[in-house]
């Protein structure tokens, strides 16, 4: 989005990094396509999957949606906002990641790392 000098000061609109966001898009069809190579084959001869060959690359597509649906509804937040919540975002990000260190609710799980399952979600610690 171009401003001339008779707009100077006056933003109109929301504006972005169009190169940030073409980058982004771009990453993320290259991780689409890296997700379904990888995954054809197992996917073919799993009874769980039920033989679909695309069945990775659909669930990782449905992520990415959720994802990019999150990321437009957090860019109409303000910064403002952001800024404010910033202190309790970050404690409850710290709490879940002690979380993870209490028996019974985090395990460990092959060699990742300990876990936490709630319900059919599941958190993972670095």
């Amino acid at each position: 989005m171009s401003v001339t000098f008779a707009n100077r000061g006056k933003i109109i609109g929301a504006t972005y990094d169009q190169s940030l966001l073409w980058v982004t898009l771009i990453l993320l069809a290259f991780g689409l396509v890296m997700v379904y190579s990888a995954s054809i084959a197992t996917a073919e001869v799993r009874e769980a999957t039920n033989q679909q060959s695309t069945y990775f690359l659909v669930r990782q597509g449905i992520f990415v949606l959720i994802g990019l649906v999150a990321g437009v509804l957090a860019f109409q937040v303000p910064t403002a906002v952001w800024q404010r919540m910033a202190p309790l975002l970050f404690l409850a990000g710290l709490l879940l990641l002690l979380l993870v260190a209490i028996p019974g609710i985090g395990h460990r799980a092959v060699d990742a790392g300990l876990n936490c399952y709630f319900s059919k979600c599941n958190l993972q610690s670095l």
